[in-house]
């Protein structure tokens, strides 16, 4: 049998997650990663190489998708 995984990941801190207001980050596709959302975001890829290798997976069988927004392309 064929095992489908979906992992849903939410994007890492960005600028709009640290203001003070009503505002919630995914009502702006503009704001950046802060420092620690781009550490964040390193850390997740290489949990996700290390986890994917040691799973034995291969590479033509995983399949990624992602927002256009800014916080989801570093």
């Amino acid at each position: 049998y064929i095992m489908l995984r979906i992992l849903l990941v939410r994007h890492a801190e960005c600028y709009m997650n640290l203001e003070l207001s009503t505002r919630i980050g995914g009502r702006s596709n503009s704001s950046p990663l802060t420092p620690l959302g781009v550490e964040q975001s390193v850390r997740l890829g290489q949990h996700f190489q290390q986890h994917f290798q040691l799973d034995g997976h291969a590479a033509d069988s995983l399949r990624f998708f992602s927002s256009t927004a800014v916080r989801a392309r570093y």
